[in-house]
């Protein structure tokens, strides 16, 4: 039961102006060094963190049900919420408390999804956890994809029967679609858990602000040199999913670095099914060491060993591209010194993707 607003102490006014911006969502509210929620939030925090539900007086009358964790314990409770399929809002305090007069100010730094967890930025999982963002032309799809982690971003414009195969491929945890128009387009391929959705207002998606969108972000005059210049689906769908991240990571986003044009020719889409059969990067029995990637993973960095798992399940179709890989590849197998000082090199670099990314 919550407080009429005048019993209300003037923090708990201060959560519930932020809540009511964030209704759908999960607030992890700062307070000094933990982390508190209240209300509806902290039975549901109880319930999927096994937090203690307790309560506090909060004005004049009636405690309020609290939950809460130590603030370095973030990452672990964040990512919890996340994987349980809940939105989660986290406000901090913005200024000093010493320097405070009166009520400590506090603000959103960051709102986390499926798409959008920061605490994913330092997994060492090579699996992409991708949002992707979807909107319906008159005769095609505009798909855009990205990865928070690691700077991914590509974009494209394809038929039901491609989106379906790529959608799979790509496996996003998250799909941002219009809120007037919230089509999630054909089943991808063999996928058996769906996204999370997230619904954004139409105007964004509009081509001459998603254009605008793009342009101010890159820094460049137009997209052709991304490939996408005449792909008014394309920049929809990219314009859309940057504006969304931003948002939500209420940063500039600038580890996304350039915008790659995605095609279906060119590469080999399996379905999932197949890529299971094969045990490629999944093994039928369960054992994350019989797969073909465990067999020949001998990476050194965290980028390295990223690439290798996509590229096993995008392998190229292209002969020529094919045959510019394998001469690289026989080059580096004659010469073992110059391979060996790559390797050494490499294992001083660490994780460079994820490091622009925090």
């Amino acid at each position: 039961m919550r407080l009429p607003k005048g019993e209300r102490t003037p923090m708990l006014e201060q959560y519930m102006g932020i809540k009511r911006r964030y209704k759908d969502a999960i607030l992890f509210y700062r307070m000094g060094d933990f982390y508190e929620m209240f209300y509806e939030d902290a039975q549901v925090a109880s319930e999927v963190l096994g937090l203690r539900l307790t309560s506090r007086a909060h004005g004049k009358s009636a405690k309020v049900p609290l939950a809460g964790f130590p603030y370095h314990q973030l990452d672990n409770y964040l990512t919890k919420m996340v994987d349980a399929g809940h939105r989660v809002v986290i406000v901090e305090q913005v200024e000093d408390p010493k320097l405070a007069k009166g009520l400590v100010k506090r603000d959103v730094v960051r709102i986390a999804t499926a798409g959008t967890n920061p605490a994913a930025v330092d997994r060492d999982d090579p699996t992409s956890e991708r949002i992707a963002s979807l909107i319906r032309g008159e005769d095609n799809w505009g798909y855009a994809w990205a990865n928070v982690a690691t700077g991914e971003f590509s974009a494209g414009e394809f038929n039901d029967d491609e989106l379906t195969f790529l959608s799979g491929q790509v496996d996003p945890v998250e799909l941002v679609v219009p809120e007037a128009d919230a089509r999630v387009g054909p089943k991808p391929g063999g996928r058996t858990s769906p996204p999370m959705i997230s619904k954004l207002v139409d105007w964004v998606w509009e081509t001459s602000f998603a254009r605008k969108t793009l342009v101010d972000h890159f820094g460049t005059v137009g997209l052709k040199g991304f490939g996408i210049e005449h792909l008014n689906m394309a920049v929809s769908a990219a314009g859309a999913l940057l504006y969304y991240l931003k948002g939500n990571l209420k940063s500039e986003a600038n580890h996304l670095t350039s915008l790659s044009h995605a095609e279906i020719s060119g590469r080999l889409y399996m379905e999932p099914s197949t890529r299971r059969n094969l045990e490629l990067t999944e093994s039928l029995s369960s054992n994350p060491r019989a797969t073909l990637f465990a067999v020949i993973d001998r990476t050194v960095t965290n980028p390295g060993r990223r690439l290798l798992y996509n590229r096993l399940l995008e392998p190229l179709a292209d002969k020529d591209r094919i045959d510019e890989r394998l001469d690289s590849i026989d080059e580096l197998k004659r010469k073992l010194d110059l391979r060996e000082r790559i390797r050494g090199l490499l294992k001083q670099a660490g994780d460079l993707q994820r490091c622009l990314a925090r």
